[in-house]
């Protein structure tokens, strides 16, 4: 039986990414998303001033559950094989690991770990390259513990609006996250489960509370606009699906050619997008075409060729 990524789970995250990401890329044009938008409530804004802690938390919460797929038994298993030779059982549990996709999760979570590390240090940098959009103009601050680490990294950037790196990188998280709950499902021949079903069905709804306050906070806070919220979601989409298809061809495992086929639709118009808004325009110029007409036609070259669906 060929290896594959589990479709049924891909297309569907495929499938909500970009329906998400879509409505936002067409609000967009409409002219309300460019301004910032006004909250005098002070009680209203402290509500939401928490929102780096709450991404701090949806993150630990991630990497328990990281850590609840057998994240240290994994690590003994290598360590255990690079110093002397492996027994039967850690033959057979290594097997298991591999049968039930573990060893993928652990790589594409190590992934998306570095590119929010990458993001929380260059991602500011990058919004000044891409797109230059002016900052909000606000009265209203971002909590000192922000602004202080803003000073320390960005320097005086005035024109890195788009994409709100906060938004970003909650959305790489919530991606993640139901990905990985989603596999929480017994299947092919391998009989357990990682969590009950209402407890599957909890952390889903953290993670997706967790998004919908860090991108309101943003939104109240006056520092993004709607363009720089739904700019990040269309950018952490087309991220995020690159890393899996990667790996996924790393791994040898077979990819529906739907799934490629989609998510080069929406590369193509998202890049469309980006180029109409951004006011360095030459930059997706370049951007795209290299996305669009090396990276893409590669994906399409290195994956399995024995295309089916699950």
């Amino acid at each position: 039986m060929s290896k594959i990524i589990h479709s049924k789970d891909i297309n569907g995250l495929l499938d909500f990414s970009i329906l998400v990401s879509s409505i936002g890329l067409m609000l967009i044009f409409i002219p309300v998303s460019h301004n910032g938008l006004r909250f005098s409530s002070t009680s209203f804004k402290y509500f939401f001033s928490w929102f780096y802690l709450i991404q701090g938390l949806s993150f630990l919460l991630l990497f328990f559950i990281w850590y609840k797929f057998g994240l240290i038994e994994f690590f003994k298993l290598k360590v255990q094989s690079s110093f002397k030779k492996k027994t039967k059982e850690a033959k057979k549990n290594m097997s298991l690991f591999e049968k039930k996709n573990v060893i993928l999760i652990f790589c594409l979570f190590f992934v998306i770990s570095l590119l929010i590390t990458f993001d929380i240090f260059y991602g500011n940098n990058f919004g000044e390259w891409a797109f230059k959009r002016n900052n909000v103009e606000t009265f209203s601050k971002d909590p000192k513990l922000i602004e202080n680490w803003k000073d320390k990294i960005e320097g005086n950037l005035e024109n890195n609006s788009t994409p709100s790196g906060f938004v970003f990188r909650q959305w790489l998280i919530l991606l993640f996250s139901l990905y990985i709950l989603r596999r929480n499902k017994t299947h092919e021949k391998i009989k357990e489960e990682y969590f009950n079903k209402l407890t599957s069905i909890i952390f889903k709804c953290i993670f997706i509370l967790s998004f919908v306050y860090v991108s309101l906070a943003r939104l109240i806070l006056e520092q993004h606009t709607l363009v720089d919220i739904f700019v990040a979601i269309s950018l952490g989409t087309i991220i995020y699906f690159s890393a899996v298809f990667i790996i996924a061809i790393i791994f040898k495992k077979n990819i529906e050619k739907s799934l490629l086929n989609r998510f080069t639709i929406f590369c193509i118009c998202s890049f469309l997008v980006f180029l109409i808004i951004s006011k360095n325009p030459i930059t997706f110029l370049y951007m795209g075409s290299i996305f669009n007409f090396i990276i893409i036609p590669l994906l399409y070259k290195f994956s399995r060729y024995d295309w089916r669906t699950d």
